[in-house]
């Protein structure tokens, strides 16, 4: 039986999780760290997400998302896809680095959002690997505590959960990530660090929209948009019949793009009028 597709909720936020094979390292040294960082960059941009909190650690990472109308499911796989090659290149090696599916459970509320924050971020002192938050520096604790600029967090929102203003906001999350483990309840105690101005978690501007058949539409036609703007060609040119090795480079992209992003193999043949074999072909290489 196969997987379930997961429901792509455009403004959704997800905690999203994944961990090395078998338990090994995903991490190994600095420079693993920083790869990895690297390509939060470019998906960022790529995608089109904002970034709440991150914590990378030695065999397991998470990341707080809110999506816009590229899927967790697309970001995801593209940061294993493209993290898994660049590590085992450089070690020599072949073979899954993620183990099974990644995890992306939904933020359900303000509460969540803010158990969010502090559970992510409590990772390395949970794990032993240090006594603060503030003392890792592979998480995105020190740009929402103002220590440091991290431009791979997006701290404007989670910041007016607590407050409009930022200072005072960034003096009460850090204080409910200093909490002790004894005062780690994740349900009343959050309360009391919302402010009543926050804009909501799931307002309506931002509430999750069900897949449709009208936004599948939309999604692949933004996917196919945004893939002939990076190589720098028309939509009509990617969806053409022109085999040029520039214009072939851009459509295997978007062929990559819609069937990790969950479309079946012969939908993607269909919007660019070729075989389904080829469409195989190219699923093979990557």
């Amino acid at each position: 039986m196969g997987r379930p597709r997961r429901i792509h909720a455009e403004g959704g936020i997800y905690h999203a999780m994944t961990r090395g094979d078998g338990g090994r390292r995903l991490f190994a040294d600095e420079a693993d760290y920083a790869a990895f960082m690297e390509l939060l960059a470019r998906a960022k941009q790529r995608f089109r997400f904002d970034m709440y909190a991150y914590c990378l650690m030695p065999t397991h990472l998470h990341l707080l998302l809110r999506v816009s109308a590229i899927s967790v499911s697309v970001i995801m796989h593209w940061l294993q896809l493209m993290y898994a090659k660049k590590f085992n290149r450089i070690r020599e090696r072949w073979g899954h680095v993620f183990q099974d599916r990644f995890k992306a459970p939904r933020c359900r509320d303000d509460r969540h959002l803010l158990a969010l924050l502090r559970y992510i971020h409590r990772n390395p002192v949970r794990g032993g690997l240090v006594e603060s938050a503030g003392q890792w520096p592979w998480s995105g604790h020190q740009g929402l505590v103002g220590a440091r600029p991290d431009p791979l967090v997006d701290k404007d929102f989670p910041l007016l959960m607590f407050s409009s203003d930022e200072g005072e906001a960034m003096r009460l999350y850090n204080e409910l990530v200093r909490k002790t483990p004894g005062e780690d309840s994740d349900e009343a105690p959050l309360s009391v660090y919302l402010s009543p101005s926050r804009p909501e978690a799931l307002s309506r501007e931002h509430r999750p929209k069900e897949e449709t058949a009208t936004s599948q539409e939309e999604d692949w036609r933004k996917a196919a948009d945004e893939e002939a703007s990076i190589a720098g060609i028309s939509t009509a040119d990617l969806l053409g019949d022109d085999r040029g090795r520039n214009m072939a480079q851009a459509r295997h992209a978007f062929i990559r793009r819609m069937v990790i992003g969950g479309w079946k193999p012969t939908r993607v043949a269909d919007l660019l009028g070729c075989s389904p074999a080829l469409i195989s072909q190219v699923c093979r290489r990557f």
